[in-house]
């Protein structure tokens, strides 16, 4: 196990019966990596868990799995290299058992399903081996509704700051020309100035006396997806689809994954031991588009701008090299991480600051994954680099039979759906 997944352990699970499995194999797992966890699957009823809280020997009761679980102590069980025992029932062991026949085809007795049960409760928890990294940027109400001078309506969607008061932007309304000039509410004014793309042009803004920041926080709409319908005022629309963690304006779209979390629940984490960090990486409508080309190597995805300060790049560099698990929330912070660290780890420049970056990464599959080892994301589109990036971390199959699952089970798309963990 040590050589297949070159050292990459974080727990070792085993029901103990006679003890000779458990203690051997965790004696050599502690020997190559003391961080290891090692776990024993106890039924209830067996004396192994009360003996190693408490040092002290019950009385074990009847239960129904064979194989495992004792009611003396063997001589072969070495306790100094099991970290805690987990007990589980009989029914939830023949219910894991059942399941590991009827969803994946492995038929297996009751004293596997002890074992599996106990590895999917733990595979549920953070540690402090693990870091979490989140995407601190903030959707900005980016829709901005007018009039053309000459009288008739206009819509504007802000896409990226070109210069100072310069806008690359999607023109809502008939004929866009240069030299067009367009009015809005709070005396803010916009002139267009040149073609920028196929169908983005560059406006440059004319407003007195404010940032246009507090303009476009007293003006702005935000701009949602077009699949949501809500009957919900637009003030409590931009609290929905905004994270708690929000903080740097600047995405015309949020970073759904994040939207799970709420206060309650990073308090939580945070008692687990598990870091958090936080990186920057401004969300552009271009999310999503569908992959049009016939070869995938042929699209090219949309830029996006990223940042990191100092502090995090190091903190993030040392979590790597300790061996923790990097778990990205969101395909827009494994994106910047594998933008940052991917190339520069080999160089050492993993603990430079990064204010501003531009970041084209596509991730398909055939990628090898250079910096994260996990990811937290909600469920994709057909054709989407997204998913495409869910294939690239998991394998093209996999991605078909959770989403085969998905579907199955009526588990909710887009970016209000439900969120899986990837590993």
């Amino acid at each position: 196990m040590w050589r297949q997944t070159d050292g990459k352990i974080t727990h070792f699970i085993a029901g103990v019966g006679t003890g000779g499995t458990i203690s051997g194999t965790g004696r050599f797992l502690k020997e190559k990596n003391p961080n290891i966890q090692v776990i024993g699957a106890d039924p209830i009823g067996s004396i192994f868990k009360v003996y190693k809280e408490e040092n002290k020997l019950t009385k074990g009761t009847p239960y129904l799995v064979e194989g495992i679980g004792q009611d003396c102590l063997p001589a072969n069980v070495h306790f100094q290299y099991i970290d805690k025992f987990i007990n589980v029932s009989d029914i939830d062991s023949f219910t894991a058992a059942r399941k590991l026949s009827t969803e994946e085809g492995i038929f297996a007795g009751g004293s596997t399903g002890t074992a599996v049960h106990v590895a999917l409760e733990v595979a549920k928890d953070l540690t402090e081996n693990d870091v979490l990294v989140f995407n601190d940027s903030k959707v900005m109400p980016a829709r901005l509704i007018g009039n053309k001078e000459t009288g008739g309506k206009a819509e504007v969607l802000l896409l990226e700051q070109r210069r100072t008061n310069q806008w690359e932007v999607l023109l809502g309304l008939r004929n866009p020309r240069v030299g067009l000039k367009l009015l809005f509410k709070e005396g803010l004014e916009a002139k267009v100035v040149s073609k920028c793309e196929e169908k983005t042009w560059l406006i440059e803004f004319n407003f007195k006396g404010t940032r246009f920041n507090n303009i476009l926080l007293k003006i702005g709409q935000m701009p949602l997806p077009p699949y949501i319908h809500s009957k919900s005022n637009q003030s409590t629309l931009q609290k929905q689809y905004q994270t708690i963690y929000a903080k740097k304006i600047g995405s015309a779209a949020a970073p759904t994954a994040g939207l799970h979390f709420t206060k309650k629940l990073m308090e939580k984490i945070k008692k687990t031991g598990c870091a958090i960090e936080y990186v920057t990486l401004h969300v552009g409508l271009g999310t999503f588009d569908p992959v049009n080309t016939e070869r995938i190597e042929d699209y090219k995805i949309h830029t996006e701008v990223l940042s990191i300060d100092t502090k995090t790049r190091k903190h993030l560099s040392k979590a790597k090299e300790q061996g923790k698990r990097i778990i990205a929330v969101g395909t827009t912070s494994l994106r910047t991480l594998e933008s940052v660290f991917g190339d520069n780890q080999k160089n050492n420049e993993t603990t430079k600051q990064i204010a501003k970056q531009e970041t084209n990464i596509f991730i398909y599959p055939g990628y090898k994954f250079k910096f994260v080892d996990a990811l937290i994301t909600n469920f994709h589109l057909p054709k989407s680099s997204l998913l495409m990036l869910v294939s690239a971390l998991i394998g093209r199959q996999k991605t078909l039979k959770v989403y085969q699952k998905a579907i199955k089970l009526k588990y909710k798309f887009f970016s209000f759906g439900d969120a899986c963990f990837f590993k």
